[in-house]
């Protein structure tokens, strides 16, 4: 008898619907050509707040990327643990924990491999004041509007591309992450976990007990889990 293959699940986080910079049409080719038996979303698929704070942006990848993701929960589980952009999902879950075949939550374990697997976004290690997470929402929103013409000079001296917000934010992400701790908090949080997968600070990397899917914003990077080994991806490079 054929050995069956191991469960392959894809864990993409941070696309960021709704909002200018997201590279929703890379997140789609994404879905389109990767094999994968199982979809986990987690968290900042769409940028609720940026849409309500009048930055609001759609175009025909968008959509395709929306209908793609109900295309799949017909065929597959579909999974999406809410975030701090797409924040109005967790009153949703109050109330039901499906939508049009789609699996709402906070958090979300599975095993593989032999390994309890959690997935969370992040944002709920954080500690940090509304206004504080407000400015620095605005200054990297600036920051994404100055990657062009700081590029455009780049080129002009024959430098690669080089995304001057993402070297803010992990330059910020980092210091956050030091100073509340968040992956301790992580840690101390799911002890019952074998890995723990989250996304938030855009940052990606694979560790043995915790990884990060990174984003499709300034990036496009996901992660390809099967019989408990994570393998991040980057399309850019791939």
């Amino acid at each position: 008898m054929a050995q069956r293959s191991p469960m392959k699940t894809l864990l993409i986080s941070d696309v960021h619907i709704g909002y200018r910079y997201s590279r929703a049409r890379d997140a789609l080719a994404v879905l389109e050509n990767e094999q994968y038996d199982r979809l986990i979303l987690i968290g900042d698929i769409f940028d609720i707040s940026n849409m309500m704070n009048n930055r609001a942006y759609w175009d025909e990848h968008h959509t395709a990327f929306l209908k793609k993701i109900f295309k799949l929960a017909k065929k597959i589980d579909v999974i999406y643990v809410a975030g701090n952009h797409d924040w109005p999902l967790k009153f949703l879950h109050e109330y039901t924990n499906k939508i049009a075949g789609i699996k709402i939550c906070r958090s979300y374990s599975y095993e593989s491999g032999g390994k309890t697997i959690t997935c969370v976004h992040g944002d709920q290690y954080e500690n940090i004041d509304k206004r504080l997470r407000k400015f620095g929402d605005l200054f990297y929103h600036i920051g994404l509007w100055f990657n062009k013409y700081i590029n455009v000079v780049r080129k002009w001296f024959g430098k690669p591309y080089w995304s001057f917000s993402k070297w803010c934010k992990d330059k910020v992400k980092t210091i956050i992450m030091k100073s509340f701790d968040i992956e301790s908090k992580m840690l101390d949080d799911n002890k019952e976990s074998d890995i723990i997968v989250y996304g938030h600070t855009h940052m990606p990397y694979v560790s043995e007990k915790i990884c990060n899917t990174g984003a499709f914003v300034e990036i496009a990077t996901y992660i390809i889990e099967s019989d408990g080994y994570p393998i991040l991806h980057n399309l850019d490079n791939d």
